[in-house]
């Protein structure tokens, strides 16, 4: 795994571990948030390396070493001795190679950067027949990774006006994916008509 990504965490050991789900605590001083890409080497046994690609899908902090909701008073005040636990959950999406163990406890949590970034998106993958609607259907795709805060309706439509002069069909899917009013001259939306220009007494073009 590349070492120039810094350490943001290390894979807990008071969760439970497995191939497809884990949980990390947080390094001080890291920023770990929702829909972060994340890469994890374990070693098998053998020291054979494998690499966890996955999306955080939940984040939380809390106090550890007081055991009431109330006791957050007393251990803003310096009353109660606590620390403050960050820790984040990761889903699993791709696994190199597909050797389906569990991460051990321990294990280095890395933001997936540059190469790590091309394998968690499956980059190496994407071909253009892969899709289904061909760029319409890839460019979909893309934008369903983005960060939950881009994802917004207004990027949908965006997309709708990019097709807007592409293929009937390929407008129709783009549509569909995004929940989009189908554009038309329906009775909801009357064809506007140019008004008639007269020259001289002729009739009207």
């Amino acid at each position: 795994m590349s070492g120039a990504e810094a350490p943001i965490g290390m894979v807990l050991g008071t969760e439970d571990v497995t191939p497809t789900v884990f949980w990390f605590a947080v390094k001080h001083g890291a920023s770990v948030g929702l829909d972060d890409l994340v890469v994890v080497e374990t070693r098998k046994p053998d020291s054979t390396p494998v690499r966890f690609y996955g999306l955080v899908d939940s984040v939380r902090k809390r106090h550890e070493g007081v055991t009431f909701e109330s006791d957050v008073e007393d251990v803003v005040a310096g009353l109660l001795p606590a620390t403050v636990s960050y820790a984040a959950r990761v889903l699993v999406t791709r696994v190199d190679p597909e050797n389906f163990i569990p991460p051990q406890p321990g294990d280095v949590v890395q933001h997936a950067t540059g190469k790590e970034l091309d394998m968690a998106l499956s980059a190496d993958k994407m071909e253009e027949a892969a899709f289904p609607g061909g760029p319409a259907g890839r460019r979909a795709a893309a934008a369903a990774q983005l960060p939950l805060h881009q994802r917004r309706v207004g990027r949908a439509h965006q997309h709708f006006r990019d097709f807007r002069c592409g293929d009937q069909d390929e407008l129709r899917a783009v549509s569909a994916a995004f929940h989009l009013p189908q554009r038309g001259n329906g009775p909801h939306r009357p064809e506007k008509r140019r008004a008639a220009k007269w020259h001289g007494g002729g009739d009207a073009p």
